[in-house]
């Protein structure tokens, strides 16, 4: 499992992704497994790939707000329909026998949904959403960090 960011942490990041995709094929044509989940800095990309010239609050355009991110305007030009169609599809959080994996400790996630399913088909549908204020406060939601360290070790979702 790959947990994600890609991208934002150098000029790289298409190069990350494509390896990924590349990855994932070559491990299903030899019955082998490579995942990647959703992360912050994917859905940030993918903001700014769709919604490049919308003003935040801030006054700020998406573009600015991805950069403050630690955004390369050459990565955003490299980056293609191909790209938002792989990221669209990765799941949001996992099951690997007793063990839920996800990107972040944030409860981002059960804004999404209670399971795995819902969890995934709801940040699918929001994917698609044209709503930018809904992508900034999803955004903002998930870099919250140390969530799941005052839930303790008996908070385990629905499969």
């Amino acid at each position: 499992w790959l947990i994600g960011d890609f991208f934002d942490r150098g000029a790289s990041g298409i190069d990350c992704l494509d390896l990924t995709i590349k990855l994932q094929r070559q491990a299903q044509e030899s019955s082998g497994n490579v995942s990647a989940f959703l992360s912050n800095h994917e859905l940030i990309i993918l903001c700014a790939y769709r919604f490049p010239d919308a003003v935040t609050d801030t006054g700020n355009t998406i573009t600015d707000f991805w950069e403050r991110w630690g955004g390369f305007e050459a990565v955003l030009q490299r980056f293609t329909e191909h790209h938002a169609a792989f990221i669209q599809n990765l799941p949001a959080m996992a099951l690997q026998g007793d063990n839920l994996l996800v990107h972040a400790d944030t409860m981002v996630y059960v804004n999404y949904g209670i399971s795995i399913v819902a969890v995934k088909e709801s940040f699918h549908r929001f994917m698609l959403s044209p709503d930018v204020d809904q992508w900034i406060r999803t955004l903002e939601a998930f870099a919250e960090h140390m969530a799941f360290s005052m839930l303790g070790t008996h908070w385990r979702p629905k499969g």
